[in-house]
C-alpha cells in the first residue's frame, strides 16, 4: 500500500504544489477527498461501481490528510472577516399576492 501512497503524494504535489496556510481550508481539501471516497463507496455498494475507484479515492484521502499533517506547524488561527447579513438585505422584498377564490 505504501508505494501507492508515495506515488499519489508525488502526483498530488506535482499537480497541486501549493497548500492552504490555514487549517480550515486545508481540512476542506481533506474533506473534499473524503467526500469523493464516500461517493465511490456508495457507487460500489449500490450502483455497480468499482472497488478500484474507492481504493483510488481512499489513497487520495490519505495523501491529503498527510499533507494536512505535514503543514500542521504552519497553520495559524485566521478568523474570517465577518459581516452582518442585515447589511446586505436592504433590498425591498417583493410583496407576494395571495389570491383566494
Amino acid at each position: 500500500m505504501m508505494p501507492l501512497i508515495a506515488a499519489e503524494m508525488e502526483r498530488a504535489v506535482a499537480k497541486f504544489p501549493s497548500w492552504p496556510l490555514d487549517a480550515i481550508h486545508a481540512a476542506g481539501v481533506v474533506n473534499e477527498e473524503s467526500g469523493e471516497l464516500m461517493r465511490a463507496a456508495v457507487q460500489f455498494n449500490y450502483e455497480g461501481g468499482s472497488i478500484e475507484e474507492a481504493k483510488k479515492e481512499a489513497v487520495q484521502t490519505i495523501v491529503s490528510a498527510i499533507r494536512f499533517l505535514m503543514a500542521i506547524d504552519v497553520y495559524t488561527p485566521q478568523p474570517s472577516i465577518q459581516m452582518r447579513q442585515t447589511d446586505i438585505l436592504h433590498v425591498q422584498r417583493p410583496k407576494w399576492e395571495i389570491k383566494t377564490k
